[in-house]
């Protein structure tokens, strides 16, 4: 991938459109929030919820 050239402050597939944050992911894009902070918070959640039901847990 290459780097940002705007929004550099945003995490990896986190982008600012149309007022609002949103997560993208295997090209769906999941509206997060319109304010900076809830938006982290709601990646933060998307995040820790994407390691969920691995190879791990079915051993």
């Amino acid at each position: 991938m290459r780097p940002r050239k705007k929004d550099r402050h945003l995490p990896a597939c986190m982008y600012f459109k149309h007022g609002a944050y949103y997560l993208v992911r295997k090209g769906k894009w999941k509206r997060l929030d319109t304010d900076y902070q809830a938006a982290l918070m709601a990646y933060a959640r998307e995040q820790g919820r994407a390691g969920k039901g691995g190879m791990a847990e079915l051993i």
